[in-house]
């Protein structure tokens, strides 16, 4: 079997791995992880039809490789945003995502949904995500090895600047240099897309620990939030019960201290007219 064959088998089974991890551990439907369980499903389809195991027309095939370019960088780009500092931060990267699809949308009704389209389209989603991906990277290498803490989004960071820089050096050579570099650039494709899809399987399961972690923290939260709350009533309830009653006493003392005096008084008045 050629090595171009044998790496395409291998990658398929792959580019399972994190989809397999990410329904086993419920990530796949958890905040931003939904695009990156769209991004490998997409890409383990587009495999399985470049190997001819999905049978679709030339056209439909054709399509789908269009669609699933189109689709790359937005749902690169959401995923990332999971890993925003901030919540200004990730509305910024939700802005962003929003002008490239405009973008997407002025050369698509320039160029028609073509190959031409799509690579126009694929330079600047190169770029925007080799970028991000790179600011996060640096970020998140540099808490994880001063708190030892999100090693899952360190290793998430790094790997799709680095998947991303090898892409663009696939992009490179199939649209720019000569057709003999292409069987290289292929070899080059697959291997990333093994190794990049195994690291992020790795990195799924470090932050499925992280995140039950957070689970377990807001659970306890939630649980002294509302002991807190019921002691706080019953503190409350007790003041106001004590406030009640002193109000009380000091209104009885003060109606008999009234009475007494009135009593000592018709006493006197009795005692005048004797």
């Amino acid at each position: 079997m050629h090595l171009s064959s044998l790496l395409e088998r291998i990658a398929i089974f792959a580019l399972s791995a994190p989809i397999i991890v990410m329904i086993a551990t419920k990530l796949g439907w958890y905040k931003n992880f939904i695009a990156l369980f769209a991004y490998y499903i997409l890409g383990l389809a587009f495999m399985l039809m470049s190997i001819g195991v999905i049978n679709l027309s030339s056209p439909i095939g054709s399509y789908f490789g269009i669609l699933t370019n189109l689709l790359d960088a937005p749902l690169t780009l959401f995923f990332l945003a999971y890993m925003a500092r901030s919540t200004a931060f990730k509305q910024k990267i939700y802005w962003l995502i929003g002008a490239f699809a405009l973008y997407e949308a002025v050369i698509l009704s320039f160029y028609g949904y073509t190959v031409e389209a799509s690579t126009i389209i694929t330079i600047p989603g190169l770029v925007l995500t080799m970028g991000l991906a790179l600011i996060f990277a640096i970020h998140q290498i540099k808490i994880t090895v001063v708190y030892h803490k999100a090693a899952g989004k360190a290793i998430f960071a790094s790997t799709l600047f680095f998947t991303y820089v090898g892409f663009t050096y696939v992009y490179y050579v199939f649209y720019f240099m000569n057709n003999s570099f292409q069987d290289d650039a292929r070899l080059v494709f697959f291997a990333l897309s093994i190794v990049s899809a195994l690291v992020m399987s790795v990195g799924l399961l470090f932050e499925r620990k992280r995140v039950a972690k957070l689970f377990e923290i807001k659970t306890t939260r939630e649980e002294l939030k509302a002991l807190y709350v019921d002691e706080q009533i019953k503190t409350t309830a007790s003041l106001e019960a004590i406030v009640f009653n002193m109000e009380n006493h000091w209104k009885r003392e003060s109606a008999k201290s009234v009475i007494g005096k009135q009593h000592g008084n018709l006493e006197a008045s009795e005692s005048m007219y004797d």
